[in-house]
């Protein structure tokens, strides 16, 4: 009993060991925040936090701030991580000593300061800068709703903050303000929206800030009319100005809260939030929030540049979807209409559905299942809300509370299996099928008024597959239906719906009537069964983002007959050789060669398990990890598209990637760290040991699970469930002898093996 009691405090040691570790330090939230490699921003955030109070530069990236730049324009609290479009950048303020003679409206930069990255500093949860040009130095935390500032400003009797939320991503359709001196206050709101030259997508942003000090003056500007002593402004073209007596006390506090329901819902997020005026107990908790989020991951050993990007990328991927519900639970619906979530959970907005069903549903599912659960629960309110069309459908591309219909595909489908998989189940499982099953076999919409669900849906299930001459990108699309038609499948097969499970995984494998067995390639076909011609494996034609040489290999479900169908394991893995044998940079989507940069090559050297060739891909994404990440602005290769690129950093460095979709499982790797310890929300420890693991000592010599040896490259997630023991000894040559048997290969879940 002794011992018993022993062996339990020492467990719980480990598990308060792993939660107790100040991981925020390996962050850098200027890692990604030059624009095409990452389109990240280095403000204040919590995690999954609606307000993200974050610098706008000259020269912006997609969110707003561009590290190569020397002058900033101002401080936006609403952002959209690692997006590849301008987006939101809402409500931006900027501090100046200026004289107000031009107006903000028509000229957005004219109150803009130089500043240098020597007196920039950002951490989790905490920006702080100084303004050159006029020596003003502003710092900002946050709350998930709110934020609090400081504007210290020299010694002056005009010290002004100026709101301009006109010089937001895509300009302002409606708005208006109303200054409020007796309380020393600002609210509003702007409508704006246009992701993507998206027309149809529309949102409204409101806010409320309280300042700590009372008026000097105040006006606003309606275009280039600037109205002294005037308390409202309405329209597409307006900004205010508040001034303040600086001469004797320098500081100037301001409080702000935000909302997508209305501004007296965002004073009240402002009001709960923070109710007082203490700026580090808020920075604090801002801290201790990322600690706790980080901490489900311990990485031990290795070089802290590493570490460095590995917490970096976490951090990057807890970012968005964020929740959407102010602190009364309300929220705006796809309808445009104000609803009330349920107790407990959080409705989620904003879904990079092409992007983050790859990596990051799994990991929030492993990690954070409540969240993914709410993603999820959030999908089926999208729905129920919906009424364009009787509604009825899954988002695409959502974009705060609207459809942006941006990419192609049904990503919803294989996000929602994904997170089930590896956690996720705390939503309504039989009515979120019965929407993936119907919006499957039936035309249904999402969003106010853009987005069919399943495009070119009848189509598809008259041919069995994507006919090129009848719709756009139809080899792409096709790769991403027959994943979604995977998806729905598990989902369904979990869930005990055998039928439909059937079905679906059987329309999965209509994406190998484009295999051409002449090439061994993705090919166009047209809807009378032939193929277009002259084929060349390189051209974007039929895709999206990609090439035949880079989708071929994007259907992870069905491997083993994609390799049967690209002639066999020798002549695919020649294939595979000659794509990744060189690391594309930047866009280029006619390149022969891997793109580490963007999402369809992000299953593609796994594939090398299933070729029985384990070391191949434990060198070639060791080679990624190192030659296209960095802890520099300029470390993600590509958009990091709402934490989707982070996530898969994370899943390459410690050694597990999940690349069935729907399945709980993964298959092995090269771990980076010598040691990781993965908290899972059970309280139990997954402990992975890699002796000898190092930048170049990248090859698994051998494997153990809970001390026996182990040679196969899939790990079932149950294996881990119960906490769990896994142990390599790496090298820095490859054994081509492991993981090489027929047993070993990781499975291929099509319908009919050949």
């Amino acid at each position: 009993m002794k011992k018993n009691l022993i062996l339990i405090l020492m467990a719980l040691g480990l598990a308060c060991n792993v939660l107790a570790k100040e991981l925020a330090q390996f962050v850098n939230p200027f890692i990604g925040t030059i624009p095409g490699s990452g389109n990240t921003y280095p403000g204040a955030q919590v995690p999954f936090g609606m307000i993200s109070w974050s610098p706008h530069t000259l020269d912006p990236s997609a969110v707003g701030y561009n590290y190569n730049t020397n002058r900033i324009t101002g401080f936006g609290l609403v952002h959209s991580s690692g997006v590849g479009c301008g987006a939101a950048c809402e409500l931006p303020f900027i501090p100046t000593t200026m004289t107000l003679g031009q107006s903000p409206v028509t000229n957005r930069n004219a109150y803009s300061s130089t500043y240098s990255h020597t007196n920039e500093m950002a951490s989790p949860g905490f920006y702080s800068v100084r303004l050159s040009l006029a020596g003003i130095s502003f710092e900002t935390t946050v709350k998930a709703r709110s934020g609090i500032a400081h504007f210290d400003f020299p010694e002056t009797p005009a010290a002004s903050v100026i709101f301009n939320p006109t010089a937001n991503a895509n300009g302002v359709w409606d708005g208006a303000i109303q200054i409020d001196p007796t309380n020393q206050s600002i609210r509003g709101w702007v409508k704006s929206g246009g992701f993507c030259q998206s027309t149809e997508n529309n949102y409204t942003v409101y806010f409320a800030a309280r300042f700590d000090r009372p008026f000097k003056s105040f006006g606003i500007w309606q275009n280039e009319v600037r109205k002294d002593g005037e308390n409202r402004a309405s329209g597409n073209r307006l900004a205010s100005y508040i001034t303040f007596d600086c001469s004797t006390s320098r500081r100037v506090a301001m409080k702000v809260g935000i909302s997508f329901v209305s501004t007296s819902n965002a004073q009240l997020n402002l009001d709960q939030e923070i109710p007082d005026w203490d700026f580090a107990s808020v920075k604090a908790a801002a801290r201790a929030d990322w600690n706790k989020q980080l901490s489900r991951i311990q990485v031990e050993g290795g070089l802290n540049e590493d570490k460095t990007i590995f917490y970096t990328a976490l951090y990057h991927s807890l970012m968005l979807p964020s929740i959407f519900e102010d602190v009364n639970g309300e929220y705006r619906g796809m309808d445009d209409q104000v609803h009330a979530v349920s107790g407990g959970h959080h409705q989620m907005a904003t879904f990079s559905g092409w992007d983050t069903y790859r990596t990051q549903a799994q990991l929030w599912g492993l990690l954070y299942p409540e969240m993914a659960s709410d993603v999820c629960s959030s999908f089926l309110s999208m729905s129920r809300q919906s009424k364009y069309k009787g509604g009825g459908g899954l988002p695409l591309w959502s974009l705060f509370n609207d459809e942006t219909r941006i990419m192609i595909g049904y990503p919803a489908d294989a996000y929602i299996a994904n997170a089930y998989a590896f956690g996720a189940t705390n939503f309504d499982l039989m009515a979120l099928k019965e929407v993936m099953v119907d919006s499957g076999k039936n035309e249904r919409w999402c969003g106010r008024n853009v987005n069919v669900t399943w495009e070119f849906l009848s189509e598809y299930k008259k041919y069995g597959f994507c006919p090129d001459d009848l719709m756009p990108a139809a080899c792409s699309r096709n790769v991403e239906y027959s994943v979604a038609d995977f998806a729905v499948g598990q989902f369904c097969e979990a869930l005990g719906d055998s039928p439909d499970a059937a079905y679906f995984i059987k329309r999965s494998q209509g994406v190998f009537n484009l295999i051409n067995p002449q090439w061994g390639y993705l090919q166009r076909k047209k809807q009378d069964g032939t193929w277009v011609t002259p084929f060349d494996r390189f051209s974007g034609d039929g895709f999206t983002e990609g090439n035949s040489a880079h989708y071929t290999w994007t259907i992870p479900h069905s491997l083993k007959k994609l390799i049967q169908l690209a002639g066999g394991k020798e002549k695919a893995e020649a294939k595979l050789d000659e794509l990744t044998s060189q690391l594309a940079n930047g866009y280029d989507y006619n390149s022969k060669y891997y793109e580490a940069g963007n999402e369809p090559c992000f299953g593609v050297m796994p594939v090398y398990n299933w070729l029985a060739k384990p070391w191949k891909a434990q060198e070639k994404i060791r080679t990624v990890l190192m030659n296209c990440f960095s802890d520099k602005p300029n470390g993600i290769p590509g958009d990091d598209d709402s934490g989707a690129m982070s996530a898969w950093y994370v899943f390459a460095a410690i050694g597990l990637y999940p690349e069935i979709p729907g399945v709980g499982g993964f298959t092995v790797l090269s771990p980076l760290f010598p040691k990781t310890m993965i908290q899972l929300p059970n309280g139990k420890v997954v402990k992975i040991v890699a002796k000898n693991s190092s930048r170049t000592s990248k090859f698994i010599q051998s494997m153990k699970i809970n001390g026996n040896a182990n040679s196969k490259l899939w790990l079932p997630l149950g294996k881990l469930e119960s906490g769990a023991s896994i142990d390599f000894k790496m090298g820095n040559l490859p054994n081509t002898n492991w993981g090489v048997s027929d047993l070993d290969v990781p499975p291929s879940l099509e319908p009919d093996p050949q």
